[in-house]
């Protein structure tokens, strides 16, 4: 994968901007980031892609490295998701921190109910907010790799299903 598309997948993972994400790196300026996405750089740096594993410890360093593998760590699941808000997020107040353990229960409740989710992330702070939509990210993809299982086995059950048939017919000649 080239940097451009390593970066620009990155920015989409996470939601943000190459403005915004430069901003939450502490550069002056995104040219750096920019200079990348048009393809004028042969890699990420390796101080880029050091400020990216600081403020997003999450983020997958192979991924970063050569685009391969997931954007961020496989480091989720329902009984992981509050150790990894604790550790990884930063300062998050109490009752946020509580509200967060609460909606991770029922992970598929996160996207359908936007209104809560706006009223937690108001209550954050900046760092706490990057950290929530990181969580948020690894939590879409588990769904989408979720949904990918479930037609799998659906597919498997199918066949099961027509070879139980061809045994029956077998069965009664």
């Amino acid at each position: 994968m080239r940097p451009e598309e390593i970066l620009s997948k990155f920015l989409d993972e996470l939601g943000v901007s190459a403005s915004e994400l430069a901003e939450k790196l502490g550069y002056e300026r995104a040219e750096k980031l920019y200079k990348i996405l048009r393809g004028q750089a042969k890699s990420i740096s390796v101080q880029i892609q050091e400020d990216i594993l600081r403020v997003y410890p999450g983020t997958n360093k192979l991924f970063l490295l050569t685009g391969e593998g997931e954007v961020f760590k496989r480091e989720f699941n329902n009984n992981k998701i509050g150790n990894y808000i604790e550790s990884h997020v930063g300062d998050i107040n109490t009752q946020v921190f509580e509200e967060l353990i609460e909606i991770s229960k029922d992970i598929k409740s996160i996207p359908d109910d936007k209104d809560e989710l706006n009223r937690i992330i108001h209550g954050m702070s900046d760092e706490s907010h990057s950290g929530l939509k990181i969580l948020l990210a690894t939590i879409k993809r588990l769904e989408k790799e979720l949904d990918v299982k479930d037609e799998i086995i659906k597919s498997k059950d199918e066949i099961i299903q027509s070879k139980n048939e061809i045994i029956e017919l077998l069965k009664n000649k």
